[in-house]
């Protein structure tokens, strides 16, 4: 994967940084989803790739990159002008046929065809943008602090327009993503904002807005307090926690859950042989143990967990012990009361009231607010995710994390092809959960 610092090399050495942070947010958005953008990515990724991540190496290629581009100035571009041209690129930067030719191959079998100059649609245009911006001549220019036309854009865009302030606090101040100097984190997740309103009809945006604004993320620093607080109380009930095996509830995604653990280790300063999986636990390996705790995001209503130990853990003779990141009450109470865990802790602890659309909600708080933006999350919900339309075991959280989003959380905000999502109906997530079935 390419390192951010190197795109902000590639805007510099194409004369462009002045003229990015002259662009607007609605001018990065546009050029975000413009198609010189999309083929510059394209063409950008293909030279991390075919190159090494050395920042002088990139700064010469990028410098030359225009001589090549001579060679595919005119459209359709072949396939034999393109290699022609990405060769000639190779020789201008000094690299040697054998060095190149590998590379080569792989990106002509990733993109059969570039049919764009990408280089130079894309300086030209930045460009047009940034004269557009400083001229202000734009019919249907953009000017938050005296309204918006959006009578040249899609419905989605327009509604972020006219709310842009709103988005933009919660973006920075909620999710905790900062504004950079070039195109980063935060203009993705704009794009992410937009594209996600796309997903329902005109008259249910500002139904879905209410949700938006209250999805609470916790980042990374957070997520490694809460570890830091179950690594704390772990090594307070156990003498030795090198004693305890520690495993994660049901099924994680590899990436994620393999995070997750990794992080907790560090906090108890323990070995892989302490972290194991449901089956380990359960073979002779789990015999080296005196207990094991099971580690989980979220309880929910908590018969994930109840019937996850009357299944499993009936049977396993050590002592078993349950905690989680974030319980709501009344979950943390019933598998309290109904397993057989020695104990059962949660860092964070919320209430009936943090239930988006309990009648007690301080979510949302007005009842026929609260009740046809709970209609429209349970319609789109039932084709979503009919295991749990309004979340897991009717959870009806909003919640994300920095390395995945619960199901517990609305499917209409984590729902996509790469996880659990039921076919048949495409979603643009705005916290896509990772999670392969």
């Amino acid at each position: 994967m390419a390192k951010p610092h190197l795109f902000s090399e590639c805007i510099k050495a194409l004369n462009l940084e002045h003229a990015i942070t002259q662009l607007s947010t609605m001018d990065i958005i546009v050029l975000k989803s413009s198609a010189e953008f999309i083929y510059f990515k394209e063409y950008y990724f293909t030279l991390i790739k075919a190159a090494s991540l050395n920042l002088d190496f990139m700064r010469k290629m990028l410098i030359h990159a225009s001589a090549s581009e001579k060679m595919m100035l005119s459209r359709p571009c072949s396939r034999d002008k393109f290699i022609r041209s990405f060769s000639a690129l190779c020789r201008y930067s000094g690299i040697p046929k054998k060095q190149y030719k590998n590379p080569l191959d792989y990106i002509l079998h990733v993109y059969d065809s570039i049919n764009h100059a990408v280089v130079n649609d894309f300086v030209a245009y930045v460009k047009n943008l940034c004269q557009e911006n400083v001229l202000e001549s734009g019919i249907g220019r953009v000017d938050e602090r005296a309204g918006v036309d959006v009578g040249q854009y899609r419905p989605a865009q327009g509604f972020v327009l006219r709310h842009m302030e709103t988005i933009d606090s919660v973006i920075v101040n909620s999710w905790r993503i900062p504004k950079g100097k070039t195109p980063g984190r935060y203009e993705q997740k704009v794009i992410q904002v937009e594209t996600w309103f796309e997903n329902f009809k005109e008259a249910e945006y500002e139904y879905v807005f209410e949700l938006l604004k209250h999805i609470r993320y916790y980042d990374e620093t957070e997520m490694d307090s809460m570890l830091k607080a179950i690594s704390d109380e772990s090594k307070n009930i156990f003498d030795d926690v090198e004693n305890v095996a520690f495993c994660p509830l049901g099924v994680w995604n590899n990436s994620s859950g393999g995070k997750f653990m990794y992080q907790l280790s560090k906090h108890l300063r323990l070995k892989d042989r302490n972290f194991l999986t449901l089956d380990q636990v359960k073979s002779d390996l789990g015999k080296e143990f005196k207990a094991v705790m099971f580690i989980d995001d979220v309880i929910g209503r908590g018969n994930q967990a109840t019937k996850f130990f009357s299944r499993h853990l009936e049977n396993l003779q050590m002592e078993k012990y349950y905690y989680s990141l974030i319980a709501f009450e009344d979950g943390l109470r019933n598998v309290k009361a109904n397993s057989g865990f020695q104990d059962v802790f949660s860092v964070t602890r919320l209430s009936e009231d943090q239930k988006v659309f309990s009648e007690s909600s301080v979510i949302i708080r007005d009842p026929d607010l609260r009740n046809r933006t709970k209609e429209i999350a349970q319609e789109y919900g039932e084709q979503l995710y009919p295991l749990g339309p309004l979340g897991y075991d009717d959870s009806q959280a909003l919640i994300a994390f920095s390395y995945n989003t619960p199901n517990n959380t609305l499917p209409i905000i984590w729902a996509s092809s790469n996880n659990e999502k039921a076919k048949g109906m495409n979603w643009n997530p705005l916290f896509e959960r990772k999670k392969i079935t």
